[in-house]
């Protein structure tokens, strides 16, 4: 069996489609300007390019210099962690992985096999993980960063894993409070673990309602018994399912590693980990600024902890699995917060419920790696939004989650509201992407990333992206 790296079949391509880039040439004085919208650091952005406020300058030696050197970067999507990924039952268990210029599109198998690496901390890593009980990893493809890496990354051994989407489902989409009630009644008590028991968002609740609701589902864990989520069209609208005993596996598996390869493995969790949007009020008042604001300072973000604490009891083995790997000698454990759970960027939040406090992007590997969850270049996404309240991104996930079926036309509804817009979501994407990328070696004269990783879209997806300059007047192509 060849190396993964050595695999001809396993090598990743190029995306040969050109993007369209917003120039107008009388900006800068006469130099030019690409018109684009984010916040480098921070999540911002808006529905297209065209709306922008801030400007990517580039000169005209510049514009050469992208020209001659064709920079390019690696663009990892890391999947999903889910049971439906697309409204078409497709079960993903992805993840990333990154040592030095290898990247990896991984696939968590259970009893399943072991890779083979030329890359030493990498094997020991494919090794230590496939002799842990369950556990088996297959590499999905396989890409190697090729420009401007830092002189530091060639031979650095860190191993950076990255955890896409999970959207863990809330007690409350399952279970209902009838089922609650016959549940004290005639079912059994379980005590909520100490951990769970001492959160603030816990103890703040005026009843044993949420107690009860901890026992009902740990009765239904121990007796191997799975419910479906409730909706009205009779489908499922959970699109979890049962990923958590896989995902509890794996995160433990991670914990048992040797201690070498632990101390080189970076966790970087790249958010929608709680889903805190379905069969909810969105809790963010829509509007221009750059940081979302409360629609009630006062009770808002009480309500979004209790919404966040129905999904740690109802998938209480994978909190308490991914609590066990903050103590567990890794180089580092992080979160990223994502759409459906940007509610913890507050450590309003974050601190009632004693999670690790969550950040809009991750930088790693001496700057080499650049991660998100993504969605700030998803123009019905992207946070604090502005929008119709028929059609926003909230509403509509209610709706996709209420009638399953609806999730099937998401790539129709998508390729129709595109109209207008740069391209189809992935090229909205790589845009994005390639904007911080000019942005950090141009305008802030940085060395910038080789490797571009996010989630949000389910859809995994590993490539080596050029930057070729075609320019041409403001809206004249």
């Amino acid at each position: 069996m060849p190396h993964v790296e050595d695999d001809r079949s396993l090598r990743a391509g190029e995306y040969q489609r050109p993007l369209s880039y917003t120039y107008d040439s009388s900006l800068a004085g006469g130099q030019g300007g690409f018109h684009y919208v984010f916040e480098e650091g921070f999540l911002s952005c808006s529905v297209a390019a065209q709306a922008g406020q801030q400007i990517c300058l580039v000169s005209r030696r510049e514009q050469s210099t992208i020209g001659s050197g064709r920079p390019s970067f690696v663009y990892l999507d890391c999947g999903s962690w889910v049971d439906n990924a697309d409204g078409n039952n497709t079960r993903r268990r992805d993840f990333g992985l990154v040592c030095g210029r290898n990247i990896y599109l991984c696939e968590f198998v259970r009893d399943g096999g072991t890779p083979t690496s030329r890359i030493p901390s990498v094997q020991d890593f494919f090794t230590g993980f496939g002799a842990q009980p369950h556990c088996g990893l297959r590499v999905i493809k396989y890409a190697e960063a090729g420009f401007l890496v830092a002189d530091a990354t060639v031979n650095d051994p860190s191993l950076y894993l990255f955890l896409a989407d999970l959207h863990l489902p809330p007690v409350t989409w399952v279970h209902d409070r009838m089922e609650v009630s016959t549940h004290v009644l005639g079912g059994p008590t379980y005590a909520v673990p100490a951990w769970l028991d001492r959160l603030a968002a816990l103890r703040r609740q005026p009843d044993h309602l949420y107690r009860n609701y901890y026992s009902l589902a740990e009765s239904n864990r121990r007796e191997g018994r799975r419910r479906l989520a409730r909706g009205p069209t009779g489908g499922n609208p959970d699109i979890f399912g049962t990923a958590g005993s896989d995902l509890a596996i794996f995160v433990n598996a991670l914990r048992s590693l040797n201690q070498g390869t632990k101390r080189l493995l970076h966790f970087i969790q790249l958010g929608d980990m709680l889903e805190l949007w379905v069969g909810r009020d969105y809790q963010f008042v829509p509007g221009s600024t750059i940081r979302p604001r409360w629609a009630d300072e006062g009770t808002s973000p009480n309500l979004a902890a209790n919404w966040a604490l129905e999904t740690m009891i109802q998938n209480t083995p994978v909190f308490e699995a991914l609590r066990t790997l903050q103590g567990a000698g890794l180089a580092e454990v992080k979160y990223v917060w994502g759409n459906h759970d940007a509610y913890t960027m507050s450590r309003r939040v974050t601190e009632q419920l004693e999670l690790l406090s969550r950040d809009p992007v991750y930088r790693g590997l001496n700057g080499d790696i650049l991660a998100e969850h993504g969605h700030r270049f998803d123009r019905s996404n992207f946070d604090n939004l502005e929008y119709q309240p028929l059609f926003s991104a909230p509403a509509v996930t209610n709706l996709t989650y209420l009638v399953p079926v609806a999730r099937r036309a998401e790539p129709t509804a998508r390729t129709f509201t595109s109209i207008g817009h740069p391209s189809a979501m992935l090229d909205c994407y790589l845009l994005g992407a390639t904007l911080l990328y000019l942005n950090q070696r141009y305008d802030q004269q940085q060395h910038p990333f080789s490797v571009y990783i996010m989630g949000h879209s389910h859809c995994r997806q590993l490539f080596t992206f050029q930057i070729r300059v075609e320019y041409h007047l403001y809206g004249v192509p």
